[in-house]
């Protein structure tokens, strides 16, 4: 249903002659409406309330110019009746006419300014149209002048974990939890904030609270697999999916993480036929390409595993800075100028970037542009790339692609190492200074960077990182970031490592890292960027592997042609890492 029926206004959801037609609106049942609404017009003693539903009904049957003549009307002779406003901006958002939604709701609240419903509604519009810190304080102002109306707290929440800001959306949610107990939207959002926090018992309350209500959630469903899944609990896992796929047949979230389940599983066969068959159901998904692509590309099937990997180019893309460029896919440019863009993590583009080196060169320009805390760091590449600034003015190239995409428009499919040899440099000045901060040592310096895991990949526990730095002729520096440096400097192996973090500034922190890893003598990590960057500067580099692997990893080899100086460790188990811990020590005591 249309914003316009979903939440019809309280004049009309409180009038005891409109109840019966309410509900049959709402539950779609329309046929005859407008003929009762009508008859009913002669003798109800609100006419304006009916008047303004037929108005309504109208709309939603397609009759949108007499809808906007009759609330006009209605507006005219209640000048003062803020549900008019707020319906008519309903009406022009259905229209796709945003700004005119905007002034609608906001004459509303000239008229009531704490009234929740254009406050709610502008925040839905402030987010609609990529205004998030508006949005958030359209919300904020209705669960203010509204704390007792849940649904304020859930939008609000659902826009905290949007923006990435999971802690503050778990405030909102369980407040809305709070409101609405069984709530399943509300449970749902909670528990996915609560997991996103790495609370995961609470979130599989929230989970089971959810189900509880209603059995056959797809929601809840899919993400107490992924819960059991991350747990190691792969057959309960598995369970849960399959029950979430049939009962959301429509959509394909289910299904990729299934396939994620048997990829980590050792099925890939299985894995690919699903993924295949979700593929030709959902051509229009990009999601799903892109993941049978990541798969084709694991098992080395390198031709389709690139063509399906541009599905993800069927989401949104480039961005409307770039729109009046030509989309690059492989022509011969004969002197015309191309900008690749960045996407992913520092480390994809790391790898990505030896893809500029020489296929592509004979352009009158080719550059690469990056975030800007990145560019002085690729600015040492020893490939002669260019490396701009996205901020930078871009307008002027003829064409744009995206780094990912290179291997397939380059012809440069299979997993290769420049011949060039190590291809970017850490800044000699960074190098000087970090030598003079770690002074000289007579023993073996290692960098340590290990990562939560993130979605459902098995988090690397910190408690197994004891056995590493416990080697007493070792000197250890870690380059983990963001939470889980905050972890381990909580844990039991703080006491022997050097915390990088706390000395640079975070837009730097990446050149600050590539020096610290130049004056180490190994790096031991875990799949992420520092396993790149240690990559790249031909570092070694002993990189631990959780069960999912990783489409570039491959599955058996512990070497890798991505990168020479790179050793890999696989876990084999379903969850957990002890196994490639175990290897680890005993190849750093050997």
């Amino acid at each position: 249903m249309p914003i316009s029926l979903q939440h019809l206004p309280q004049s009309i959801t409180t009038n005891a002659e409109l109840a019966s037609i309410v509900e049959r609106c709402s539950s779609g049942r329309l046929d005859g409406i407008e003929d009762e609404l009508a008859d009913l017009l002669r003798t109800c003693r609100d006419a304006t309330s009916a008047r303004h539903l037929l108005a309504i009904l109208k709309f939603v049957s397609g009759e949108r110019n007499e809808a906007l003549e009759e609330i006009s009307r209605l507006m005219n002779e209640s000048e003062h009746d803020a549900s008019l406003h707020n319906t008519l901006g309903h009406m022009f958002l259905d229209m796709e006419m945003p700004p005119e939604a905007e002034a609608a709701y906001r004459a509303a609240l000239d008229i009531v300014p704490d009234d929740f419903e254009p406050l709610w509604s502008l925040g839905n519009l402030m987010q609609l149209v990529g205004r998030p810190q508006d949005a958030e304080q359209f919300y904020r102002d209705a669960t203010v002048s509204h704390p007792a109306n849940g649904l304020g707290h859930l939008s609000l929440g659902g826009l905290l974990l949007t923006c990435g800001r999971p802690e503050d959306a778990c405030i909102s949610l369980e407040r809305a939890a709070e409101l609405a107990p069984d709530d399943v939207d509300a449970l749902n959002h909670l528990g996915i904030a609560q997991a996103a926090c790495r609370h995961f018992i609470a979130a599989e309350s929230a989970f089971r609270r959810a189900l509880a209500v209603k059995p056959d959630d797809p929601t809840a469903l899919h993400h107490m697999g992924r819960l059991m899944q991350r747990s190691g609990q792969t057959a309960k896992a598995e369970n849960l999916l399959r029950r979430a796929m049939t009962m959301d047949s429509g959509n394909p979230r289910s299904g990729g993480s299934l396939a994620d389940l048997l990829t980590s599983d050792g099925r890939l066969d299985e894995a690919e036929t699903l993924l295949t068959a979700m593929a030709q159901r959902f051509p229009q998904d990009g999601m799903c390409r892109m993941q049978l692509g990541l798969l084709q590309l694991r098992r080395g099937a390198y031709a389709q595993g690139w063509m399906n990997f541009e599905g993800r180019q069927l989401t949104p893309a480039l961005g409307h800075r770039l729109a009046t460029q030509r989309l690059w896919n492989g022509e011969i440019l004969d002197g015309k100028s191309l900008l690749v863009t960045s996407e992913g993590s520092i480390g994809d583009v790391i790898q990505f970037l030896r893809h500029l080196e020489s296929p592509i060169r004979l352009g009158r320009e080719v550059a690469l542009a990056v975030p800007d805390p990145f560019v002085a760091l690729l600015q040492t590449n020893r490939l002669g790339v260019k490396i701009v600034s996205e901020s930078s003015l871009l307008e002027s190239f003829d064409y744009v692609t995206r780094i990912m995409s290179l291997p397939l428009f380059t012809g440069q499919l299979a997993p290769f190492w420049p011949l060039s040899g190590p291809y970017l440099t850490a800044d000699p000045t960074l190098v000087k200074d970090w030598h003079h901060r770690l002074g000289s040592t007579s023993k073996r310096r290692i960098a340590i960077a290990v990562s939560d895991g993130g979605g459902i990949r098995p988090e690397f526990p910190l408690d197994l990182l004891r056995s590493i730095t416990e080697l007493a002729d070792v000197e250890f520096v870690c380059l983990a970031t963001g939470r889980t440096a905050a972890d381990i400097a909580k844990s039991d192996a703080a006491d022997r490592l050097r915390m990088i973090e706390d000395e640079v500034p975070t837009e730097r922190f990446f050149e600050h890292a590539a020096a610290v890893v130049d004056l180490c003598d190994r790096v031991v990590a875990t799949d992420g960027d520092i396993a790149h960057l240690a990559g790249a500067l031909g570092k070694d580099a002993w990189i631990m592997l959780d069960p999912t692997g990783g489409w570039r990893w491959g599955d058996t080899s512990d070497r890798t042609p991505l990168y020479p100086s790179i050793r890999l460790f696989r876990e084999a188990r379903a969850s957990g890492w002890v196994a490639a811990v175990r290897a680890v020590s005993e190849a750093l005591t050997a």
